[in-house]
């Protein structure tokens, strides 16, 4: 029976990170109400937060989904695949996804949530700056794992400074993203293959 409820709690979240992610996508972050995705998913107000404390925090799970998906890239690369294979798979796989006109809205509304957070001062609040800090540093992480993997086989230059180049890389991830989904300058495969050789380029031994 403990199985079976667990189970139906997964199930219930599940449902409502779906409709909360629609519903953000189509109507943005902040005109979107628990009212509206407690009728989107048929749960009732008080059942949404069973599971999640606030608006906020159905956010938060987003963002972790997100961020887990994007980790799994490189948790489990093919034993022969060297690293610079890994770091273009990596790249051209996120930016890939931005050439997706499904993947416009999403990316306004996170960029909507932070700004808004931002502007409100919470940003500033523990949990979130916990959250946010967290997710920044296993982002930064994921790319000087690769780096450093590649400096190891010498693959990669062996004076390269790991934290700069990690961090001007995730920089510019965010800024292509920004770019694509808020000024509306599309972003094409053309540049995405760029991009990777760009990188690449600047950092093989």
């Amino acid at each position: 029976m403990p199985k079976i409820s667990h189970q139906l709690k997964e199930s219930k979240i599940s449902l409502i990170i779906e409709h909360a992610l629609n519903l953000f996508s189509e109507k943005g972050y902040n005109n979107t109400t628990i009212d509206d995705i407690a009728q989107s998913t048929g749960i009732s107000k008080g059942g949404i937060y069973v599971h999640f404390k606030s608006k906020e925090d159905i956010f938060c799970a987003i963002a972790k989904e997100v961020t887990i998906n994007r980790h799994a890239l490189i948790s489990n690369p093919p034993m022969d695949q060297d690293y610079q294979t890994q770091l273009k798979f990596y790249l051209e796989t996120i930016l890939g996804s931005y050439l997706q006109k499904e993947n416009f809205r999403r990316i306004r509304f996170s960029f909507e949530f932070w700004i808004s957070k931002q502007i409100d001062n919470s940003i500033k609040k523990t949990e979130l700056k916990e959250f946010n800090n967290n997710r920044f540093v296993l982002m930064l992480q994921d790319i000087k794992t690769m780096i450093k993997g590649g400096i190891v086989s010498k693959e990669f230059k062996p004076d390269l400074d790991l934290e700069s180049i990690s961090y001007i890389i995730l920089a510019a991830i965010d800024g292509m993203a920004f770019y694509t989904g808020i000024m509306d300058q599309n972003l094409t495969e053309k540049q995405v293959h760029c991009f990777s050789k760009l990188v690449l380029d600047a950092i093989k031994n």
